[in-house]
Formats: structure tokens, C-alpha cells, sequence
């Protein structure tokens, strides 16, 4: 009796199959998790979530077909590998176009609104005040409550999801698209209203701003760098209208005292020492 033996071509197709097997595995499954984290950002109720999971529902079983279709006949390798690089592809760029057409919008109105304030006769440092205000106006604070996690936080660098998924990454953490996002979203406590201000200012004024982390209190907020020099934006917290940075010191000396005896020092986002700057 003859023994037994495997063809080239089985043993062949065999070991592809396991492998883009493998790799349909992988990719829906980060698929998934992408989806859940897109559900922990945005509500039930928006259009993003829903267009992920018909994505995802329409793409497994075709990959599915697909592999089985492979392992019995050894044909289909090519369109199996470009849907599994769409299942990889898609669920990134739809989140991707959701950041960019909820931000332009916001883009839009906010830099209308800049330059109606600008004609109207206000300077750059009282049109930065308005757009902070304005902000603040649709902005959702949870202040320091655990139990309410800021969504968007769950966006970080280490996030294994978003590692793996290489153009979103690229996306959000090299292209502002977490800031872009954070602006969209608008829930959060001061360092978000703080991000969202700083960048919404920047974009549509074209003014320099800078993101300020205050010690001691902890506390951060946004600055805009305008004719007067430094302005500080925080009406979310510390101040009531628009203060030059050499005078911040002073005004929360005289109208917050209580937040002025705990200051122990300001920096930038970069570490830049901002503390004789404002005064401490």
C-alpha cells in the first residue's frame, strides 16, 4: 500500500489558505474593535457608526465566500486579498470623511463669523474672545467626573486599534485630525474646550495660538497671539474677558483668588516655562 502523500499543489493552497485565513481574521477583527471604539466617540444615533457596520456586514461574508471558494478550487486569490485590503481600507476612510465634513462645516461658520466680527469693528482680540464664547456656548463640560469619561480620549497614541489601522493614525495624530475631531465633538472638560478654542482660532483667524497647562491648579486653556500680544481665552473657567497674559497673574490675584494661590506655575504643550509671562 502506497503512503500517504500530499501534492504540491494542496500542501500550496493549504498554506495560503491558513494565511489569508489568518489575515481575514485579523483585519475583521480590528474592524470590530475600530466599530466599538466609534461607538464610545459617537452616538448611537449617528450616521458614522451605522455606515461602519453595513460596511463590515457586507464584507465579511464576501471574504468568507471568497476563502472557501480558494480552498476548494485554488482560484479567487486576487479579488480575496483586494477585499480584504477594502475591509482594512474602508471602515479608515469613512471615519476619516465623517472628521473632515463635520469639521468643515464647523470651519466654515466659525470663520464667517470671525470676519463679520472683524468688519464690524472689533479687533483680533475681541474676535478671539467671541469665537472662545461662542464655542463655549455648544460646548458639553463633564468637568472631572469619573464616571463620565471624555469619548474622545479614548484616541491616544498607544491605542493598539488605531496603530493598526495606519492611514487613521496618520490621520488624526500627523494631520490634526484629533484636534479636528475634538472641535466636532465638542464634549469634554478644559483641556478639550481648551484644544478645540487654540485650533479653532488658529484656523480661522490665521493668528498664532498656543495650548497652556497651568500646575498647581490643574487647569488648562488656550492663548491667541494678537496685536496686544498674548490674549487669554478661558471663559470656561478663570476669566470673564479676554486678559493679556502679562496681566493674567494679576487679574486671577484680584477675581479668583482662590485659583491664583494654588497656580505654582505655567508651561506650553511643548514645556515651555510661561510662568514669568503671566506674572507668576
Amino acid at each position: 500500500m502506497p503512503p500517504f502523500s500530499i501534492s504540491d499543489d494542496i500542501l500550496k493552497r493549504t498554506v495560503i489558505f491558513v494565511f489569508l485565513g489568518t489575515a481575514v481574521v485579523i483585519v475583521s477583527a480590528y474592524a470590530l474593535f475600530l466599530l466599538q471604539n466609534i461607538l464610545i466617540i459617537f452616538p448611537a444615533d449617528h450616521p458614522l457608526p451605522l455606515a461602519v457596520a453595513i460596511e463590515i456586514a457586507l464584507l465579511v461574508p464576501v471574504l468568507i465566500v471568497l476563502l472557501w471558494r480558494y480552498l476548494e478550487d485554488g482560484k479567487g486569490i486576487l479579488p480575496l486579498a483586494g477585499i480584504i485590503i477594502i475591509l482594512w481600507l474602508a471602515p479608515q476612510a469613512t471615519f476619516i470623511l465623517d472628521i473632515e465634513a463635520g469639521y468643515r462645516t464647523i470651519e466654515k461658520d466659525y470663520r464667517m463669523f470671525a470676519k463679520e466680527q472683524l468688519q464690524a469693528g472689533d479687533d483680533k482680540s475681541a474676535t478671539a474672545w467671541n469665537i472662545s464664547t461662542r464655542h463655549l456656548d455648544s460646548f458639553s463640560s463633564s468637568g472631572n467626573d469619573i464616571k463620565n469619561p471624555v469619548p474622545v480620549r479614548s484616541i491616544f497614541p498607544g491605542n493598539g486599534v488605531y496603530r493598526f489601522h495606519l492611514l487613521l493614525y496618520h490621520y488624526l495624530f500627523d494631520m490634526n485630525g484629533l484636534k479636528k475631531l475634538t472641535a466636532v465633538d465638542g464634549r469634554g472638560n478644559c483641556s478639550e474646550y481648551a484644544r478645540a478654542v487654540a485650533f479653532l482660532v488658529n484656523r480661522t483667524m490665521d493668528i498664532p495660538t498656543r495650548f497652556v497647562i497651568m500646575y498647581g491648579y490643574d487647569h488648562k486653556l488656550a492663548e491667541a497671539l494678537t496685536e496686544e500680544g498674548w490674549i487669554v481665552l478661558d471663559p470656561l473657567k478663570t476669566i470673564d474677558r479676554p486678559v493679556r497674559a502679562e496681566y493674567y497673574s494679576e487679574y486671577l490675584r484680584n477675581s479668583n483668588r482662590a485659583i491664583y494661590e494654588k497656580v505654582t506655575g505655567i508651561c506650553s504643550a511643548d514645556g515651555e516655562n510661561l510662568s514669568s509671562v503671566h506674572g507668576f
